[in-house]
């Protein structure tokens, strides 16, 4: 989703943007970005020479969201089947595979968990386009 916001500041190879607030902000339960108050932080790709106060475009890439969900969603099921099948070798009756494959989807989230919260995604919102050189106010 494209969203608009303010530089606030500038870093080596990311910037802050304050989001402005839309009307899809007054209904979001996102807690991180309500904590945050709007800032995130971007990533410039186009290259362009930024300053604090210009108005620019935000979005996350279509094929980055794309392997952050497979990456999301895949660890939990291939711990089900792998618990499946091994205790399918091991000739358990069904209701034990079952509920050792669920066992092993479980084992696997919270490990996917545990090491998302170690190394965050790297993958966010990057700078798309400058909208005006530069804003002398923003209202959230």
């Amino acid at each position: 989703m494209i969203e608009r916001g303010c530089i606030e500041t500038i870093g080596e190879e990311t910037v802050t943007v304050r989001q402005e607030r839309g009307i899809a902000c007054f209904g979001c339960m996102n807690q991180e970005c309500k904590n945050t108050r709007g800032l995130i932080i971007a990533r410039n790709a186009t290259g362009r020479e930024l300053r604090a106060g210009q108005l620019v475009e935000t979005d996350i890439p279509g094929a980055s969201i794309l392997i952050e969900t497979l990456g999301a969603l895949l660890p939990p099921f291939l711990g089900f089947a792998a618990a499946y099948l091994v205790s399918g070798l091991l000739g358990l009756p069904e209701s034990a595979r079952a509920a050792l494959g669920a066992l092993g989807l479980f084992a696997a989230a919270g490990l996917l968990y545990l090491y998302r919260r170690s190394f965050p995604a790297r993958t966010g919102p990057e700078i798309i386009r400058v909208l005006d050189a530069a804003r002398t106010e923003f209202t959230d």
